[in-house]
């Protein structure tokens, strides 16, 4: 039997996520100068999505696809733990030490140290919050150190989802499907997420971005379960192009 592209890493996937790393600079360069998105390109456009939002998005549909795979090559939830916190800590860590102790001294306009608060930073560090440091950046639109990580709680999030899925033995085509639905339902619904939030925020976060990344991610899993079933044909690529 023919391996699946990602098994052998024969695929695009670096590239896309280069390019969506690029999207979310880009679109982040106008409204970090004055505030104001509306000169965004896609913002101009279609006056709702902007390229950073498209480009997200587009992270948490290939991390579906790609920790979905993870989990059914190795189905042993405390391995699968272990690998998703060596992929998001160490790399998180490194970016809020650099943000704390390096950018937020240099950006302060205040006695920075005497203001910062090891506790609140260890806390934003263990719940994958962006650095939470005394205030930087004055008078600026975004007075804040790394707020771009924001993410990455989220990201976590479906993580612990999908190992919890995992572990119940519920990772079949079906099932997954009834639950991608029941996730576009959900960013659908958005009063039945802050229910959930008030539940628990360390489970859901902020719910619109909770069952928006969700759907997201539960979608990408849908198409590495039915890989088999989608043909890689350019012609569906010039179908799809507005």
């Amino acid at each position: 039997m023919q391996k699946s592209l990602s098994a052998h890493h024969n695929n695009n996937f670096n590239f896309l996520r280069l390019l969506l790393a690029v999207l979310v600079l880009l679109s982040h360069s106008w409204e970090l100068i004055d505030g104001n998105r509306n000169r965004e390109i896609l913002t101009r456009i279609f006056h709702t999505i902007s390229l950073g939002e498209l480009a997200v998005d587009g992270f948490f549909l290939i991390s579906g696809y790609l920790i979905l795979q993870s989990w059914q090559r190795n189905p042993t939830f405390h391995i699968f733990l272990k690998k998703r916190i060596l992929r998001i800590y160490p790399g998180f860590i490194a970016a809020s030490l650099v943000s704390a102790f390096v950018v937020g001294p240099l950006a302060a306009t205040t006695d920075y140290f005497a203001e910062f608060s090891l506790f609140r930073f260890l806390k934003s560090l263990v719940l994958l919050q962006p650095p939470s440091v005394p205030p930087v950046f004055s008078g600026q639109p975004y007075p804040m150190v790394n707020n771009s990580m924001w993410t990455i709680s989220y990201e976590f999030r479906c993580y612990l989802i999908v190992a919890a899925i995992g572990i119940c033995g519920l990772v079949g085509r079906r099932i997954w499907l009834s639950f991608s639905a029941l996730a576009l339902v959900l960013a659908l619904s958005p009063g039945f997420a802050t229910h959930l939030a008030k539940i628990s925020w360390v489970l859901v976060g902020e719910p619109a971005a909770f069952s928006r990344f969700l759907s997201f991610f539960f979608v990408g899993g849908c198409f590495y379960l039915f890989r088999d079933r989608i043909h890689y044909r350019f012609t569906w690529v010039l179908v799809t192009m507005p």
